[in-house]
């Protein structure tokens, strides 16, 4: 009664820890010793530890450990993995995420798509960035400031201050105000 290990209190257990990912990745491995099945929600709060950490690979791991249990993973736990690959600069394998996704009928999402760009602009792959930046304007899945800032941003790092300026011009026809992060982006881009 008392001291009895849930799902629900793993979960709370590993929410609680998720700026300590050693610590939520072990009470995530006890749930096995503790003969109580790991839930989705449990794996969610592990892998968004892993992204806090910038540990993509666990991160990826853990989502296979968890399609290996036959567990569906959702938007959320996508996301927390892309942002961990986004962190650790691993632009490849958030693309690769991003397709996964995709392939499971689920729909990419503004945030998500934001950081599979913000892993290409990190990993010096302006080409994928404005590319996935068409694909989401072509889906209509909503960019915004983020969105344009982070396409812009890798426009700067590969110096095409020319692709920058296309960029600028795609969010001014769409009404999206620009930032300072956007303005700094493409002042920077210009210069190079």
């Amino acid at each position: 009664a008392g001291g009895e290990v849930t799902q629900f209190v793993c979960g709370v257990a590993i929410s609680a820890c998720d700026r300590v990912w050693p610590v939520a990745l072990a009470v995530l491995a006890s749930m096995a010793e503790a003969l109580v099945e790991p839930s989705t929600i449990a794996y969610n709060s592990g892998v968004s530890a892993l992204a806090k950490g910038a540990e993509w690979q666990r991160a990826v791991n853990l989502l296979g450990d968890m399609q290996k249990l036959s567990l569906a993973a959702d938007r959320i736990l996508f996301s927390s993995v892309i942002s961990a690959c986004e962190k650790g600069r691993e632009w490849q394998q958030a693309l690769v995420l991003l397709r996964d996704m995709q392939r499971s009928a689920m729909q990419p999402y503004n945030k998500l798509c934001n950081a599979v760009i913000s892993a290409c602009e990190k990993g010096g792959k302006w080409q994928h960035a404005l590319s996935l930046l068409a694909g989401m304007l072509d889906e209509l899945v909503e960019a915004d400031v983020i969105t344009y800032s982070a396409a812009i941003s890798a426009c700067e790092k590969g110096e095409e201050w020319q692709q920058a300026l296309a960029v600028m011009a795609i969010l001014q026809r769409r009404g999206i105000l620009m930032d300072a992060v956007v303005c700094g982006a493409l002042i920077s881009a210009c210069e190079k």
